[in-house]
């Protein structure tokens, strides 16, 4: 309760440096990102920490604004009294150093209130973590589309595109932890397509009536806020449709060719073109080094084939030429789950790939 009460007197001085207040952990060298359910807040998120996870995603929050027009955050997020006694108990297990992020977004949530920019926005997110006690270290980025087509969320605002961008650097500029989540579709180094809408058929010449992709949607935000305002950015390869799927099950790619091959996309880069969405960024390069990559996987939720790709840790992830910045996935809910006859868990498998003898040659690009 002391550290609480301490955290509370900080909450009307936004001129503290945040980092130092809120004490944030620093971003691990080799992250294990493991996602909550939506409202999950159970015994499992202590298990998938003991097993190895250093990175939660609570899920998740909503920009919205209330009946008075005033920034709240609504959404899916479970109490803040069990996500404090989460807490507590890690910090309990000695677990000190664990990132705890919030989710914004999620398929199908609600997109940002456009009554508020983001400089009110980050006042308001940081008073309202004040309010809680600093419960979270930063923010993650996971806005997505909506099942109904004709749901106006299935097209991102300009005024979305830019508080992503914007709202971002003020966070990360006043020491907080910024991630992104973009399906893979978001954020694709084999087009330089970019588009708002997110009702596109995949890339790839298959499943041409399922039109939930985008095309480098997310882009935006790193090509107007840079990529060093980006702590680490996780891709989806578990998107529906994705090109990974398309990729091993159509093509016969191996999972650790293809995550070797879109390493390497990344790192080297690929222009995208804006020109037509904003003039003034025009066509632009971007480059994510594989110091800032994280790969997304689907757990035992997934099946192969199938529309949700799943990919097998141990057996297809152990011998990548480079080692990514880390793997998170989605999600808490379903470690342990079985499939045949093995029950699978993430967290224990993801948080072993460094230590194996064939990973051998794992090299931080700073390209």
């Amino acid at each position: 309760m002391g550290l609480l009460f301490a955290a509370l007197l900080l909450c009307s001085v936004l001129e503290v440096t945040i980092a130092a207040s809120l004490k944030v952990p620093p971003v691990p060298e080799y992250i294990v990102g493991a996602y909550a359910s939506w409202g999950q807040c159970d015994e499992k998120m202590l298990k998938a920490v003991d097993d190895g996870a250093n990175v939660l995603f609570w899920f998740s929050v909503n920009l919205e604004c209330d009946p008075a027009g005033n920034p709240v955050f609504g959404g899916a997020l479970p109490s803040v009294e069990c996500i404090r006694n989460i807490q507590k108990q890690l910090v309990d297990k000695s677990f000190e150093n664990i990132v705890h992020l919030v989710s914004i977004g999620g398929w199908n949530a609600a997109h940002p209130c456009k009554s508020h920019e983001a400089s009110e926005w980050f006042t308001a997110f940081h008073k309202w973590n004040c309010d809680i006690g600093f419960l979270f270290h930063g923010i993650d980025w996971d806005l997505e589309g909506n099942d109904n087509l004709d749901n106006s969320n299935n097209q991102f605002s300009r005024h979305t595109l830019l508080l992503m961008a914007d709202l971002s650097k003020l966070m990360k500029s006043n020491g907080y932890i910024v991630a992104m989540a973009p399906a893979e579709s978001y954020l694709d180094p084999n087009t330089g397509i970019f588009s708002s809408d997110v009702t596109w058929p995949p890339l790839n010449p298959w499943h041409q009536d399922f039109t939930y992709t985008g095309r480098n949607v997310y882009a935006f935000a790193i090509a107007r806020a840079g990529i060093e305002t980006f702590d680490f950015i996780s891709i989806q390869l578990y998107e529906g449709y994705s090109g990974a799927n398309y990729a091993m099950n159509e093509m016969g790619t191996s999972a650790k060719e293809y995550v070797d091959q879109l390493m390497l996309k990344f790192s080297t880069g690929w222009y995208v073109d804006f020109s037509h969405f904003d003039a003034d960024l025009g066509s632009r390069k971007i480059s994510i080094s594989n110091k800032k990559l994280v790969i997304g996987l689907g757990n035992a939720w997934t099946s192969r084939p199938g529309k949700f790709l799943f990919i097998d840790p141990q057996s297809e992830l152990s011998n990548l030429l480079v080692l990514p910045r880390g793997f998170m996935f989605w999600d808490i809910a379903d470690e342990y789950r079985v499939i045949g006859s093995r029950s699978y868990c993430f967290a224990c498998l993801l948080s072993k790939i460094p230590s194996r003898k064939d990973c051998n040659k794992i090299v931080v690009s700073d390209s």
